[in-house]
């Protein structure tokens, strides 16, 4: 990510790509149909190394994909809700 910086991360509606599918992770700044302090508070904590590794929530991330209303998303919400987890909230 040459060339990026904090204040990138800090501007509204930035979005950033980093690997190549499969393994691609996307960075958004900004995600229609959330909140930034509601989505902090539901996110999901992963550590790996020692290194935090924030997700969205189920529910927030039902919502982003319901807004985005792309084929892709719509489908990944059906599989989303097959899972019985309560782990991911």
């Amino acid at each position: 990510m040459v060339g990026v910086t904090r204040e990138d991360f800090a501007t509204p509606g930035t979005q950033f790509n980093l690997g190549v599918p499969p393994c691609e992770i996307d960075f958004h700044t900004t995600i229609p149909g959330l909140n930034f302090e509601s989505a902090w508070s539901n996110r999901v904590v992963s550590e790996e190394n020692d290194f935090p590794i924030y997700y969205l929530g189920k529910a927030d991330l039902i919502v982003a994909k319901q807004t985005a209303g792309r084929l892709q998303d719509l489908a990944d919400i059906e599989e989303i809700n097959r899972v019985k987890d309560d782990s991911c909230t």
